[in-house]
């Protein structure tokens, strides 16, 4: 059998298992799940037909009330207060009472007392003389009698005849509530509700039919106020005859076909029909009565209360209606597999995504799995996430047409992500080094992103261009993916997951995006936006790797260990070793980056030696000394000093009345006369300009306009053709000239000038045009003539240009020929170019002039031309007999050479001179004296090079600032240099080192840059795939589609506003419209059983499919991935797989050996196996565990890492409005009652605590779940008594989202808090220790967020060690075996480190509330912060011991990994603490103030994990125990408080009323209206017959007896081990039981339950 041929019989089987399940109703009641008709609920209060929203019926909530109570002294006499409507409150014969002696005496004379009903009261062991206790009987008190008759007619019965009715109404509503809730809450394939028309009642071949003609599928909705509204669903009515088809009625296959024709007729005829008329369908009816049964009668409504309505041997078609709940039919289902089989015979190929499972299984591959964390994965980034591969769209970013980088694979993840996210995605794709499948299986264990992976995946695949299915076996399983998408991609996802309202509506909503994005998108546009976006996100990923690298080096200069004097240590304490030396060497001020050479020792032995003898002549080491016949001798000093004594004859210019002149230098005195020469000659200059020239250099000196046009003046005259033989060009103005442009042209181009006939005139023109007066003829020569022509004809451009200049333009005109032109332009050129020159150089000047003249000058005049002020102010500063003489001046410029006292006498000997109060033989004295001294200074020169030469070594090594220590002050130079320099050298290294790491900072300016890059990249990703999803639908829009848009638009447009008589008709076309436009929407999303009902039967139809959930899917889920060209199956084998119950294992046998005989892994496939588990089989290779659980809180989810080998890796904090301490909560009661699979005793406490719960406003955000870890009946018991509870109710429930349930109802759910109910006592408690009670308690253990109440009546004594449930007390024992409890720790002893606990300590002292090693799973973060409104900073200290250079990459990974869950880190390294701890403390603090977290007082958080209350007799004694087994408990001795349990003793109160006797009293509903499971399915009790399926799949048959069992007939004992676990069962639960003296355990799965009559 071929490939093709076993996914055929593969198809047909999951349908055959399909139908297997389904059996023909005969009657409305017998699915046990609610009946509810017309006649029963039409006139209730509170239920109203027919609303004005399409709605068939709504339910309000009512509530109930009391009667006015009666007289006080009839009250005293009422049995009860009269609230039961069902039942009249009677009086009681006797009642006992204290009442006063007078009152006594008073009763005894009006004979209402007899003496023998007198008695003596006491009080504390004291007669009370003045009172006595007295009984009175109602038969003596006839006045009492009358006033409750009176009482009971008038008042009670009134109210009760109106109660009965609201009662009713609220046992409908509450009946309808938990139908909705168990709709919701649906382990599988959710039942449906049906609203059926024409009741068909027949007693017939031994059956009683009670079946509608005529269904409708209805869905239940609740509002806002909690009213109930019932509403068709979008599926077409269907006329069903399957009883009459069942029994083989003659002619019913006929009139099947008959009807079926009939009824769509009418429904085209009547758009509307619904419950308030059955005038459209009573042909239908009243054809059916008559042809099914040649008696039958059709009833109609008037008739109803005439006739018989018992069913007898005559059919009956009622005209009425019901409404009854029945498991969800198989059969579009079963059509939907058949029909894709024949698609695949069809086609003759099968989806590539079930190959797998019609292969041999393949050999097990080991897969090795570190479960660490990938550090290259950031949690919303991905930057590091890409492979090469720039050409498939569907893989890659486009590459950019100027890039020359590689493109890489991304992810198009919008929400943050990891590697296993990443991993799938390189799975499907074939990338990064993973093999490619079209079959991916995700182990996703409880909390770990299911839904934020597949929203991650879909998104991919959106911007990739695919197109999506997520599917799941019910609709709360993925209702929260759309949700979960961005909300820009919300809009093309069309999700069918609520009622068919909301699918509708967002059905509607993504045809109209759809349209709208088509119709308005240019895709060039789009393809364009694309590319940057992606450049955008590619400069992200950039910033980020660099901020990440900066980060990094900062870390890695903190955490090296660095070596001082041989140790090694590390920067923090590093910081504390140099402190305690830096007395002994702080004086060494540089920070050398290595330690010297040894040659710097000599070298500092030198300057030791030689720097105090060197000290006062130390400066001139680096002074070019002059030589001896440099200083000017006597002679030159003596003649300069007479020629200095004449100047003083002269009569010389005034200078103050002049500008001042600065002398800053010796030369400026020749830098003015210089000037003064420039002056001059620029003066000179001028004087030769014109009057033009003049001008424009005066407009050139304007502002900047001015200059510019003469810029662009001379640029544009520049430009032209200037040739001076156009001077000598002449033409006349006989002809326009144009005329004789384009004959002149012609020439010029070597043609006739003038051609034709009839140019008598313009050939004229053409010989007056002449050069040199010659008659021009050459072409060369009309080329001269067209450029004199072209300067006239350009001249236009600049004539404004030209009148804007101060010249004359009197010579233009329009007779200004081009010869004209061309002189005057080049003239004016010459102008300008002489202008540019003299400008130039007055700019120089006026330059100078600044530097010589800083005030009293105008130097914007000079620029302009006006030299004339600055000469007469060099004149006046610089005389020309104002000569200083040369010797002057040479000792002048010696002077200036140093400040040694050698040149102090120069300069002081240049001053002397023409000093009249020197005398001549003291210059030639000091001449002498300086002479010698220079000689002094020549000599040392060989010391000073030999210092100066160690001073360089020094610098040179590191010690410039030493060596300036040394320079200024070379006498202490011994002091200077110690001997044991070397070590404050070192120190000094090692402490620059220091200081280099510290100034880095701790990276926050780093991570502000990464995280706006993140932010930036999260906000383009979401953007690129918006724009690619758009450029994906574009392939999409075939023309149906399109024609299918433009009939959805008009139709919506007429409805209008919905309430015309052919709404409901264009309402039905755009619903038709908008299902064919949807074919091109990339993702849908639904549960199984909607597949059929709204996606076509293709095989490959979608790109990708995902199933959600698969450990609960069976075989069946085939129909969803033959869909697919490639499946995700997401699922956890530790969770409930999928339950069967009621198909005959020899059924199933028949039909896998019909069509799966040929299939090699046949024995893998079967109804009971998960299509979770045939994939990993299948596919092992291609499996993947997601492992960072988000959901509870560690002390929770610790329970489940059992079943995973603890490699959940628990990331979630609660944050303190999340924070329920403690998480834990083991609440024992003594003494409990169990009755059947109901434990009355632990439902009160649920439901007393949820109400307190409830009632405290700190609780208001909480979600509650309730899990019966045995059965459904306890939940169900549960759901009641809150129903009917006032201070929950329904509205409550509804508001807080309480859920009640078993295991297998409750997976896929999650609730901030979950009550466990055990169920089980010590008397009935059994052994339960299958896979699947394993995996039932683990999806139990791993629903609640926050809290876990277990609520059990056993202890650990009362277990066996194979029981699973010793496992949940164990746990709740020891929940966090390797964890620490903080109950009687000091905080700072939970610290590891000082650095920690000095940290912590400035925290708390400044009044935060800091908490220390936090646990977030397998993490521990340093310190955490917690401000008001869940503001909260985790800390992180790195440096110390515990985050060395080896840690970091695993810190950064788990730091990664806790901002995926919301995290937000500071961080500082403990050397930069040490260092400079107030500047890092004030950055601390800085950031604190900027999340908003003040400081709000110590911490609140209790500490401990489990909080332990025991409920009963125990509770009277206080008891002390380490342990959960109360049958260790020692009473006699005062135990400490146990460290990892909290336990509180309580008060029995209302528990201490319940006894044998009261178990029975919960109050139900006086009188049940309604047919519902808890009330109509049997119960197993003694004289039961039982249907049984064993292990094997054989059934058998016993009945129950109590004693005396014959066990030759099928009897077994009540007593026996199988008696005793079928005792309370129900048809559907799997019981087990133990055999043997070993204890074998065995289990049986219990059929069908009939009561002996």
């Amino acid at each position: 059998m071929d490939d093709v041929s076993r996914v055929q019989s593969l198809l047909r089987f999951a349908g055959k298992v399909l139908t297997a399940r389904e059996r023909v109703l005969m009657q409305m009641g017998d699915t046990r799940l609610g009946v509810f008709r017309q006649r029963d609920i039409y006139d209730l209060p509170g239920v109203l037909m027919d609303g004005d929203d399409g709605e068939w019926l709504i339910i309000k909530r009512l509530e109930e009330t009391s009667p006015k109570s009666p007289d006080e002294e009839v009250a005293e006499f009422l049995e009860n207060d009269g609230s039961n409507p069902f039942k009249v409150p009677e009086l009681k014969p006797v009642i006992s009472k204290v009442v006063s002696v007078d009152d006594a005496e008073e009763l005894q004379e009006l004979n209402r007392l007899k003496p023998e009903h007198i008695s003596e009261t006491f009080e504390k062991g004291e007669l009370l003389e003045d009172s006595v206790r007295v009984s009175l009987f109602i038969e003596d008190h006839a006045e009492i009698q009358e006033k409750y008759e009176e009482w009971i007619s008038s008042t009670w019965k009134i109210w009760s005849d109106q109660e009965k009715l609201v009662r009713k109404s609220l046992d409908l509503y509450n009946s309808l509530f938990k139908i909705h809730s168990s709709i919701h809450i649906s382990e599988g394939v959710p039942p449906e509700v049906i609203w059926g028309f024409g009741i068909g009642i027949w007693s017939t071949q031994d059956k009683k039919i009670e079946m509608p003609i005529i269904e409708q599928e209805v869905e239940i909705e609740i509002v806002s106020e909690g009213d109930l509204l019932i509403r068709p669903r979008n599926k077409p009515m269907e006329l069903s005859l399957k009883p009459y088809l069942e029994l083989e009625i003659p002619n019913s296959a006929n009139l099947q076909s008959k009807l079926v024709e009939l009824l769509e007729k009418t429904k085209k005829q009547d758009e509307d029909i619904s419950p308030l008329s059955f005038t459209a369908i009573k042909p239908i009816l009243q054809t059916a009565a008559s042809e099914l049964d040649s008696g039958g009668k059709y009833i109609s409504n008037d008739d109803l209360i005439a006739e018989n309505l018992e069913s007898d041997d005559k059919l009956k078609i009622l005209e009425t209606w019901a409404i009854y709940v029945r498991p969800r039919s198989a059969t579009a289902r079963y059509k939907d597999l058949e029909e894709l089989a024949k698609v695949v015979d069809k086609e003759q190929r099968s989806p590539i995504a079930l190959k797998g499972f019609v292969l041999p299984e393949p050999d097990q591959e080991t897969n090795v799995d570190t479960f660490g964390l990938d550090p290259t994965i950031l949690g919303n980034t991905g930057a590091a996430n890409y492979a090469d591969d720039p050409e498939a769209y569907n893989q890659g970013f486009s590459q950019p047409q100027n890039s020359t980088k590689k493109n890489k694979n991304a992810y198009f993840f919008p929400l943050p992500f990891n590697s296993e996210q990443a991993k799938i995605i390189d799975t499907l794709e074939g990338r990064n080094g993973s093999k490619y499948s079209s079959v991916v299986s995700v182990t996703g264990p409880p909390g770990t992103g299911k839904s934020h992976t597949i929203a991650n995946l879909v998104a991919h695949s959106m911007a990739c261009g695919k197109r999506v299915l997520v599917t799941a076996r019910t609709a709360e399983a993925i209702s929260v993916v759309r949700e979960k998408l961005p909300t820009e991609l919300q809009s093309l996802v069309i999700a069918s997951t609520g009622t068919d309202r909301e699918s509708t509506e967002l059905l509607k909503n993504a045809v109209s995006e759809l349209s709208d994005t088509i119709s308005r998108s240019d895709f060039n546009k789009v393809s364009s936006e694309r590319d940057d976006l992606e450049a955008k996100i590619l400069e992200c990923d950039k910033a980020i790797e660099e901020a990440e690298n900066a980060i990094s080096s900062i870390a890695r200069a903190n955490l090296e260990q660095i070596t001082l004097h041989g140790k090694e240590f590390t920067p923090m304490d590093l910081v504390t070793a140099l402190g305690e030396g830096e007395v002994d060497h702080s004086w060494f001020l540089d920070r050398p980056k290595n330690l010297p050479r040894e040659s710097l020792n000599n070298e500092l032995l030198v300057l030791k030696e030689k720097l105090p003898d060197l000290a006062p002549d130390l400066e001139l080491r680096n002074i070019i000394l002059p030589e001896i016949q440099d200083i000017p001798s006597a002679a030159d000093i003596l003649e300069a000093h007479n020629i200095e004594l004449s100047r003083g004859e002269h009569v010389e210019l005034d200078p103050s009345n002049f500008a001042p002149m600065a002398i800053n230098e010796p030369d400026d005195l020749k830098r003015a006369q210089l000037l003064l020469n420039q002056a001059d000659k620029a003066s000179q200059d001028l004087s030769a300009f014109t009057k033009n020239q003049s001008a424009l250099l005066r407009f050139s000196t304007g502002d900047a306009a001015s200059l510019e046009v003469l810029v662009k003046l001379f640029d544009y005259i520049s430009s032209m053709n200037l040739d001076p033989d156009i001077d000598n060009v002449r033409y006349g103005r006989d002809v326009s000239f144009n005329d004789l442009y384009r004959a002149v042209e012609r020439g010029a181009a070597g043609q006739k000038p003038a051609p034709g006939l009839f140019n008598g005139k313009l050939k004229a023109a053409v010989k007056d045009v002449s050069i040199n007066g010659n008659i021009v003829s050459e072409k060369k020569d009309w080329r001269t003539v067209l450029g004199a022509m072209n300067l006239e004809r350009k001249s236009i451009e600049i004539i404004d240009g030209l009148e804007m200049l101060p010249i004359d333009t009197s010579w233009i005109n329009d007779q200004t020929g081009g010869w004209v032109w061309a002189k005057k332009l080049r003239s004016m050129s010459t102008d300008l170019s002489l202008i540019a020159k003299i400008k130039k150089e007055l700019g120089l000047i006026s330059e100078r002039a600044k530097y010589l003249f800083p005030q009293g000058l105008n130097l914007d005049e000079i620029r302009s031309g006006d030299t004339s002020k600055l000469i007469m102010s060099l004149q006046a500063n610089t005389p020309s007999n104002n000569i200083t003489h040369r010797a002057k001046l040479d000792l002048s410029n010696i002077g200036e050479l140093s400040s040694h006292s050698f040149f102090s006498r120069i300069k002081e000997l240049a001053k002397a001179i023409g000093h009249v109060d020197i005398e001549t033989n003291d210059l030639v004295r000091e001449r002498s004296s300086l002479t010698i001294e220079l000689q002094r200074l020549h000599n040392l020169k060989d010391e000073l090079v030999i210092v100066q030469n160690a001073f360089t070594e020094l610098e040179n090594s590191g010690g410039a600032k030493w060596s300036e220590m040394l320079q200024a002050n070379p006498e202490n130079a011994v002091d200077l240099i110690p001997e044991n320099w070397i070590k404050s050298w070192e120190w000094a290294v090692i402490t620059g080192s220091l200081e280099a790491v510290v100034s880095l900072g701790n990276g926050d300016q780093h991570r502000i840059k990464k995280a706006q890059a993140i932010k930036d990249r999260a906000k383009h990703m979401i953007s690129l795939i918006q724009v690619r999803t758009m450029l994906g639908l574009k392939s999409r829009m075939t023309s149906s589609v399109q024609r299918a848009m433009q009939a959805f638009t008009q139709a919506v447009s007429r409805i209008g506003k919905g309430t015309g008589k052919s709404a409901p008709r264009y309402r039905t076309a755009a619903q038709n419209a908008a299902r064919e436009v949807a074919v091109a929407a990339p993702v849908w999303i639904m549960p199984e059983y909607r597949i059929a009902e709204q996606i076509p039967s293709e095989i490959e139809s979608f790109d990708l499919v995902i199933l959600d959930e698969a450990s609960q899917s069976d075989v069946t889920a085939i129909a969803a991935l033959a869909r697919g060209k490639q499946v995700l199956v997401v699922g956890d084998e530790e969770q409930v797989s999928p339950s069967n119950v009621g198909i005959p294992q020899q059924k199933i046998n028949a039909l896998r050996a019909e069509h799966l005989a040929h299939i090699p892994n046949a024995d893998l496939i079967d109804e009971n196996t998960s299509i979770f588990e045939i994939t990993m089989r299948m596919h092992p290779e291609s499996n993947i565990i997601l492992r960072e659980h988000f959901r509870s809180v560690a002390p929770i989810i610790n329970f489940s890492a059992q079943f995973y080998n603890n490699r959940l890796i628990p990331l979630r904090v609660a944050l303190p409005s999340e924070r329920f301490d403690p998480p834990l909560v083991d609440v024992f009661i003594e003494e409990a009652h169990r009755k059947g699979k109901t434990n009355v005793t632990e439902a009160k406490f649920i439901v007393d605590e949820i109400a307190k719960i409830i009632s405290e406003p700190e609780h208001d955000t909480r979600d509650i779940g309730v899990v019966s870890l045995i059965g459904s009946e306890q939940a169900r018991l549960i759901e009641t008594l809150l129903l009917s509870d006032e201070r929950v109710g329904s509205l409550k429930i509804h508001e807080r989202k309480i859920i009640c349930g078993d295991a297998r109802t409750m997976q896929g759910q999650e609730r901030s808090i979950m009550f466990l109910s055990m169920v089980v006592t010590p008397d009935t408690v059994r052994s339960q220790s299958t896979r699947e009670v394993q995996q039932r308690f683990n999806v139990a253990m791993s629903r609640a967020r926050d809290r876990v109440y277990l609520v059990r009546s056993v202890e650990t004594r009362n277990l066996k060690k194979s029981d699973a449930k010793l496992k949940i007390l164990k746990h709740f024992e020891d929940p966090m075996p390797e964890g620490s409890n903080l109950i009687n720790k000091d905080l700072f002893d939970l610290c590891d480190s000082g650095f920690e606990r000095e940290v912590l300590g400035r925290l708390l002292d400044a009044g935060y509330r800091a908490i220390p090693q936090v646990s977030a799973g397998a993490f521990k973060i340093d310190i955490v912060v917690e401000g008001l409104n869940d503001r909260r900073l985790a800390i992180e200290l790195d440096g110390d011991a515990y985050h060395g250079p080896e840690r970091w990459a695993q810190d950064m990974s788990r730091q990664a990994a806790l901002e995926r869950a919301g995290w937000v880190f500071w961080r500082v390294f403990g050397s930069q603490w040490s260092s400079e701890k107030e500047r890092f403390w004030d950055d601390l603090i800085s950031t604190l103030s900027t999340m908003n977290i003040d400081p709000i007082g110590s911490n609140a958080e209790s500490g401990s994990f489990v909080e332990l209350r025991l409920i009963g007799k125990i509770a009277e004694t206080k008891v002390e125990d380490k342990s959960n087994d109360l049958s260790n408990a020692n009473l006699s001795e005062d135990k400490p408080t146990p460290v990892k349990a909290n336990k509180i003793l309580e008060p029995m109160n209302v528990f201490n009323e319940v006894n044998e006797s009261e178990e029975d009293t919960i109050e139900y509903p006086a009188e049940n209206f309604f047919q519902q499971e808890k009330i109509g399915e049997q119960e197993i009790e003694a004289n039961c017959t039982v249907s049984l399926e064993r292990d094997d799949g054989e059934i058998m048959n016993v009945f129950l007896v109590e004693k005396n069992a014959d066990t030759n007939n099928g009897e077994i004992l009540t007593s026996s081990p199988l008696g005793e676990a079928l005792m309370g069962g129900l048809s559907g639960e799997e019981v087990e039981y133990t055999i043997g003296k070993n204890d074998m355990l065995k289990s049986v799965r219990i059929l069908d339950v009939t009561a002996s009559a």
